[in-house]
């Protein structure tokens, strides 16, 4: 709750895939539509290209981009698990992940 006013804001924080990527983007105007204030976090790629928010929900919905520090091992632009060539990176987009987003809970 936003202590200031007493009405509900949501924080989401899904991890980088498509498929966790869209149904948070999906339900964050969901919520919106109810008339809560939601922020989603996302890094700048995914944001660009993947989430849209209607402009009648652009006063409720707020997209944040955060940047991935770099880390040994992940592929330059890899923001999402479907920009890593294999499967051997995912540690390392993961270690990226929990970097990047430890402060901004």
């Amino acid at each position: 709750m936003d202590a200031s006013s007493g009405s509900m804001h949501v924080l989401m924080l899904p991890w980088l895939a498509f498929g966790h990527i869209l149904p948070f983007t999906e339900l964050a105007k969901r919520i919106a539509r109810q008339g809560r204030r939601v922020t989603l976090l996302s890094t700048p790629r995914n944001t660009r290209r993947l989430i849209r928010i209607p402009p009648e929900l652009a006063g409720l919905v707020r997209v944040v981009d955060v940047h991935l520090p770099h880390v040994e091992g992940l592929p330059e632009d890899a923001e999402a698990s479907i920009d890593l060539p294999s499967d051997d990176p995912r540690p390392y987009l993961r270690q990226a992940y929990d970097v990047a987003f430890a402060d901004k809970l």
